[in-house]
Formats: C-alpha cells, sequence, structure tokens
C-alpha cells in the first residue's frame, strides 16, 4: 500500500513538475490563495529588493525596502501606492488599475486569456516560459514573460512601452503563510498627502 501510494505521489510530481507554464499558472492562481516572499528587481535604473505578499481575490502588497521605500497595497476596492520619500499616495479603484496589469496575473483570480494573448516559449534551465501580450492596448505595457517552477513563478520580465524592461525574480515563496484578507487594510499615514486617481 505504501509502495502504491508512493508511485502515484511520484507520478503526480512528476506530471507537475513537467507541466507547462501555462498550465503551472492556472495551478498557481486555482490552488495558491495566499503566499508570501522576497523579492529581487532589477531595471535601467538599478536593483531594489523588498517583499510581497496575497490574497485571493484583489488583495495583495508589494513593499520595495531598498534603496527607496515604496509600498504599494490593494485591499480588494482600492489600491494605495505609497511613496515614503514623497509623503505621497496615491488612490486608485482596483477594478480600473488591475484590469490588464502585470499583479492581475500574479495576485487576480480571472482567466488570463481574458485580458491576454498568451504563448509558450522555449524552457530554460527546467524554467517553463509563456508571454502574455496584453489585450487593452493602454495596459502600459507591452508584454511580460512569467518563468515557472514547481507551479510557482520564479521570474517575470517586464518589456514597458518605451522598450525599457524590468526583471523580477521570487525568492523563498510560502504558501503556507499566516495571512488573512485584514492584513491588506491600508492606513494613509499622518500627514501623507492622498491624490484619488480616476
Amino acid at each position: 500500500m505504501k509502495i502504491k501510494s508512493l508511485v502515484i505521489g511520484l507520478s503526480v510530481w512528476f506530471s507537475l513538475a513537467h507541466a507547462s507554464a501555462l498550465d503551472q499558472l492556472n495551478y498557481f492562481i486555482t490552488h495558491v490563495p495566499k503566499a508570501s516572499g522576497m523579492f529581487v528587481q532589477k531595471n535601467d535604473q538599478g536593483e531594489s529588493e523588498g517583499s510581497f505578499s496575497f490574497f485571493r481575490p484583489g488583495r495583495f502588497s508589494w513593499l520595495i525596502k531598498t534603496p527607496f521605500e515604496q509600498r504599494i497595497t490593494a485591499d480588494g476596492k482600492y489600491i494605495y501606492q505609497y511613496d515614503v520619500e514623497l509623503a505621497q499616495t496615491i488612490k486608485r479603484s482596483l477594478k480600473e488599475a488591475i484590469g490588464s496589469s502585470p499583479a492581475a496575473i500574479l495576485f487576480g483570480n480571472n482567466k488570463i486569456e481574458d485580458y491576454f494573448t498568451v504563448s509558450l516559449l522555449p524552457t530554460e534551465n527546467g524554467v517553463q516560459w509563456l508571454r502574455a501580450v496584453p489585450k487593452d492596448a493602454n495596459a502600459g505595457f507591452n508584454y511580460m514573460d512569467i518563468g515557472f517552477a514547481d507551479n510557482r513563478p520564479v521570474k517575470i520580465i517586464v518589456q514597458d512601452i518605451f522598450d525599457h524592461f524590468t526583471e523580477i525574480t521570487f525568492n523563498q515563496m510560502d504558501t503556507q503563510a499566516k495571512i488573512s484578507a485584514s492584513s491588506f487594510k491600508f492606513v494613509v499615514p499622518k500627514g501623507v498627502e492622498v491624490v484619488d486617481m480616476p
């Protein structure tokens, strides 16, 4: 009986480990309701580090710790972008802001094909890749490549409308993190200006 269970377990692991990037993305969306972790972000302006967490649907936190602190928090209704140095928070409707954004792919629960045209890319060093091109011409970026391993995103590369690239590598993703919906309530710090955007 133990041998049979082991064989079944290995078969499931093998099939998941060799699933396409789209299969792994769909698994991540449907079977990982919450998680937290760290990231390293690189672009032509330099390198930054930070942490993230999410709680589906529509709640996530993206904290850039270095070199300048910035926070992006979505509470399920609004998304707040808080710039510590500028002492300013930009507030937007989550529904309007997230539709065809990279965050919608990673932290939403929509069918990716509703907002993006998806194609598979070659596997590199055991990482399965896909390319998502937004259907909305005003999405603000040309495409997003997402690399998956073990049903989790490990790296994304975004080309913006000016042909600049941003590369984000995810580390220490914990899918068993103790996170609740209330964890994403954003309180505007005292003295910080709030700018409401449509």
